[in-house]
């Protein structure tokens, strides 16, 4: 998972591309709408979402690792340091599922559904 929370910190594409299915039908669901394949996951949530911040730092506070045959799931609570373009430091959290399948000897993400913490 470390190369995720990687692609994501250093929005670099190469690496997102790797962990990344490449699949048409890949998606992602989050706050900010439902994304699908990989060039819209990338340029059309995280380049618009993340760009903008002066610096990142994606992380998992926790993981659970389900594996079902070629099929895996991973549930996680994420932190993300960030700071923004006013250079305020921010701490944000939130959980997420992702889901993977395994070709080729490779696990490669199709699909990421996330949100914030609850609200007790």
């Amino acid at each position: 998972m470390s190369d995720y929370f990687r692609s994501v910190s250093l929005l670099d594409k190469e690496l997102a591309r790797k962990v990344w299915s490449q699949r048409e039908d890949i998606s992602l669901i989050n706050a900010m709408g439902h994304f699908f394949g990989f060039k819209s996951i990338f340029n059309d949530f995280m380049i618009k979402a993340f760009s903008e911040l002066k610096s990142r730092n994606l992380h998992s506070a926790s993981e659970v690792v389900k594996i079902y045959g070629n099929f895996a799931t991973v549930e996680l609570y994420w932190l993300f340091d960030i700071v923004t373009s006013e250079e305020q430091a921010e701490r944000r959290s939130g959980r997420e599922t992702l889901f993977l399948e395994k070709t080729d000897n490779e696990w490669q993400i199709v699909h990421v559904h996330y949100s914030g913490m609850p609200i007790n």
